[in-house]
């Protein structure tokens, strides 16, 4: 019986046949309606199952730069394909999705009439788009399997056909507009679902939205679960050939997965897939939905309290299902001499790694004189999909303190950390480290005593010396008394910088002013207690004055979100 990949594999050859002569008359069409940049794109392999990550990371005064990545979902590893895709001015690019049609990503680009179609090898061709505003902006984006590149932004949802053939090749169409949008506020990509036709997008408040093509509306679906400790805009999505969707944030660079939200129904949940792409800032993300997702094996850490005992632990409660479930039984060790997948491994000098074939527990056993050890590990899942390696790193628990949490948060021309404590015995002092890139390493910025005569703590530290729309990555550096340490998990923040933004008078006893050099797209207005109070949508405009007569004296929150996508709050008095 052959298996359920060479079946799936088989299937897809036969349709990829059955569609080669259209797709290349649909590439040689193509070509006489391009605008040529210095090399011609190749088209990409469906069959790879790779996702692709477009980061624009905020460079120099003139502008965001585009770099373009590919993404392993097996095994976490990204490769950057081309840096700086596009020459000054407007390099902006956005809102990508993959056409089945003919093989090639097409996204936006910001403030122009132009599409991009990009090419396996990171070069593009730019194609004007008859009908298309040059001063709108589309985050999200996604082609329908018939060749319709669909876009959502500040100028609602647009549609244009990709296929040459067509009597409306490169023409843009407005599906919906004004309040009708009104649910897809804060989205920041979306997905076509291959299931039901249907694209799917997460909202920066976490809320999971669909819009259907066939119908032309929009449907909020409620809430997720399992993002409690993410913030900020989720620019990535794209799904397998089941109608899993597979998000990613751009402050951590994670990626979760939610299960067919076609057949689930709110609340929904998000699950950990990949924490690979940390630092990466993936700020938009495509994928050929037509192929599986294989699983993702995460890397795990231990420590042990004793260097005679035994550890066991886990691993596949860190490690991500794609398609398929998981299967604890199939984790395997890779033998360090022969790579081969073995149950069971001994290390000169370290211990002996050994695997329940049935739970997928790992059971370390340390040697006399170990202090560290690192196996290599993988996983399957039900179907025999294999995980790229992870590994499993085990050390002593060298430390008497106890972190209960680090964080990082962007606030007004700052960034602060925060961290709390447990356990703090014979502990000598914090160091708080900063990186730009935590590829490159962290530098020392500041040290921090521990407070006297406590078993416990909470601290922070506010850094100042910080740049606006630039993401900071911390970690914190805990040291012992007789010089040993241990690190904290990285965190990430930054803090927005929305133009010149401003309101007054504050203290307001009758009608508060905003004004920002940005269009606004939205504000909302909360009490001391959470509550929304005041709120609009569908602005777009720099300044903006609203009543606050019926409202009662008190504290509350303003927060401001432009037609970009960018969001501040600020504290706003009501004085009466």
């Amino acid at each position: 019986m052959k298996s359920f990949y060479s079946e799936f594999r088989l299937r897809f050859f036969h349709r990829q046949a059955a569609l080669l002569v259209s797709r290349w008359l649909f590439v040689l069409l193509a070509l006489s309606f391009q605008v040529s940049l210095a090399q011609t794109p190749t088209p990409f392999d469906c069959s790879t199952g790779l996702g692709y990550i477009l980061t624009n990371p905020t460079t120099n005064a003139n502008g965001n730069v585009t770099s373009f990545y590919s993404f392993n979902l097996s095994d976490g590893s990204s490769t950057l394909i081309k840096a700086g895709v596009l020459p000054e001015p407007n390099r902006f690019l956005n809102g990508f999705g993959y056409n089945t049609a003919d093989n090639f990503l097409y996204g936006y680009r910001y403030n122009t009439n132009q599409i991009a179609r990009l090419g396996s090898n990171g070069e593009i061709q730019l194609l004007t788009v008859s009908g298309l505003s040059m001063s709108g902006n589309f985050a999200s984006g996604d082609v329908s399997p018939d060749g319709i590149l669909y876009l959502y932004g500040s100028a609602g949802v647009v549609a244009i056909n990709l296929n040459p053939t067509s009597p409306d090749y490169l023409v843009a169409k407005t599906r919906l507009s004004g309040s009708a949008t009104a649910a897809l506020n804060g989205l920041n990509d979306w997905t076509f679902n291959p299931v039901d036709g249907k694209i799917y997008g997460m909202t920066t408040a976490k809320n999971l939205v669909s819009y259907d093509p066939a119908t032309n509306t929009v449907t909020p679906l409620g809430p997720v679960n399992g993002l409690a400790s993410e913030t900020g805009a989720f620019g990535t999505a794209f799904m397998d050939s089941f109608g899993n969707m597979y998000i990613g944030n751009n402050a951590s660079g994670n990626i979760y997965k939610i299960s067919t939200p076609n057949m689930a129904s709110s609340p929904f949940t998000a699950t950990l897939f990949s924490s690979s792409l940390a630092g990466k800032s993936p700020g938009d993300g495509a994928r050929c939905a037509n192929q599986i997702v294989l699983p993702s094996a995460n890397d795990d850490q231990a420590c042990l309290t004793s260097a005679t005992a035994p550890l066991s632990l886990s691993v596949v409660a860190n490690d991500g299902a794609g398609s398929f479930p998981l299967d604890p039984a199939s984790v395997r060790l890779v033998d360090p001499a022969s790579g081969s997948d073995v149950t069971s491994v001994t290390i000169a000098g370290e211990g002996t790694y050994s695997v329940n074939t049935t739970t997928g527990v790992v059971t370390f056993s340390p040697a006399s004189e170990f202090t560290a050890s690192t196996v290599t590990y993988t996983i399957n899942d039900t179907q025999g999909g294999k995980s790229g390696p992870a590994t499993l790193t085990v050390s002593l628990c060298s430390l008497p303190v106890r972190l209960v949490s680090f964080t990082a948060r962007g606030v007004e021309q700052a960034i602060t950390t925060n961290w709390k404590t447990s356990e703090e015995i014979n502990f000598d002092h914090f160091e708080l480290e900063r990186t730009l890139d935590p590829r490159s390493g962290f530098e020392f910025l500041a040290s921090l005593a521990p407070k006297p005569d406590v078993m416990k703590g909470d601290y922070s530290y506010l850094d100042k010396t910080v740049q606006p729309n630039t993401y900071y990555y911390y970690r914190l550096k805990m040291v012992d008394r007789d010089g040993r340490y241990e690190y904290s998990k990285v965190q990430s923040a930054r803090w927005e910088l929305i133009g010149t933004l401003k309101i007054f008078p504050n203290p307001v006893a009758t009608n508060l002013t905003v004004t920002c050099a940005e269009p606004i797209a939205s504000f909302r207005l909360t009490n001391s207690s959470g509550k929304k109070v005041l709120s609009q949508a569908e602005l777009n405009t720099a300044q903006l004055t609203f009543s606050v007569t019926n409202l009662a004296t008190g504290l509350y929150d303003l927060q401001i979100t432009t037609r970009t996508g960018v969001s501040e709050s600020r504290k706003v008095i009501i004085r009466k």
